[in-house]
């Protein structure tokens, strides 16, 4: 059986977002997880505010190439990326994605 192929981020995609400070990797990520929470029909408001709470307004300089490519991962695979990083609120928001990874089919 083969598995689904899904767009992931290259190498230099890697080391980009690697090399981004907190706030700025979940500000680049949170359109991004909105609009897929948004197609899956699936509200996560406490997640959400977690999420603004400590991301950061980066639309002077976004990366269209990185956009596209998030865009085109599954929400999985978005939630996943945030669950390696250091955070302030690491624990609730770590409860808050294993709720929502429970959730998904």
């Amino acid at each position: 059986s083969t598995h689904p192929r899904f767009r992931a981020l290259d190498k230099r995609q890697r080391n980009q977002v690697h090399n981004m400070d907190t706030g700025a990797f979940l500000g680049t990520l949170l359109p991004h997880i909105r609009g897929a929470l948004a197609d899956a029909h699936i509200e996560a408001t406490e997640l959400l505010e977690i999420i603004e709470r400590e991301a950061q307004e980066h639309r002077d300089h976004r990366d269209r190439h990185l956009d596209r490519t998030l865009r085109q991962m599954p929400l999985s695979a978005l939630l996943a990326s945030m669950v390696a990083r250091e955070t302030h609120n690491q624990s609730l928001l770590r409860e808050q994605i294993r709720q929502l990874q429970l959730s998904l089919p």
